[in-house]
């Protein structure tokens, strides 16, 4: 069920790349956000992450005894996290530009690909370990993969406001 919402998710990001040209999805609607293509590097970086720290939890017991924080229960029991948006510096350079909208698309896909393994992995897993989360407390496998797709969902708004944008300039 948790790897059918995460590929549905990763389904409407995919779709939504096929909308606009790489120019377009490298535009910033304003100095301090971010274009398009800039979240879904944030994207793809921390899916990875949260993958990479699955991998790990799910391969040994480490830390099983630890909690997560009454936040992240929170955000676990309504699943999704809040709306607020932040606004960066003006430079804006923490992600560099990806290659082509073709190479945005394909990491997607690679992302479906990663996500069968780890889904597959945290299945028959007997290990019950935990990473910690900078913020959240300590995560267990699949709370790594459900945060994974939380994340992804909570930027469709962002990718819905700059899609708005971009459809008016």
């Amino acid at each position: 069920m948790l790897k059918e919402k995460f590929d549905h998710t990763l389904d409407m990001w995919i779709s939504e790349l096929q909308k606009f040209s790489f120019d377009e999805l490298c535009r910033k609607p304003s100095i301090t956000s971010w274009s398009m293509s800039q979240v879904c590097m944030h994207l793809l970086k921390e899916t990875d992450f949260y993958f990479g720290q699955a991998k790990i939890c799910a391969l040994t017991d480490i830390d099983d005894d630890k909690k997560m924080s009454a936040n992240a229960e929170k955000l676990f029991n309504d699943s999704e996290l809040s709306d607020v948006i932040i606004e960066g510096p003006d430079t804006n350079t923490e992600f560099t530009l990806p290659e082509s909208k073709k190479w945005l698309i394909k990491r997607f896909e690679k992302l479906k690909n990663d996500a069968e393994i780890i889904a597959g992995l945290i299945s028959k897993t007997s290990f019950h370990g935990k990473t910690s989360h900078p913020g959240f407390g300590y995560f267990g496998a699949h709370d790594w993969f459900k945060f994974a797709e939380i994340h992804m969902r909570h930027h469709l708004r962002q990718q819905k406001r700059i899609a708005l944008f971009l459809k008016s300039s």
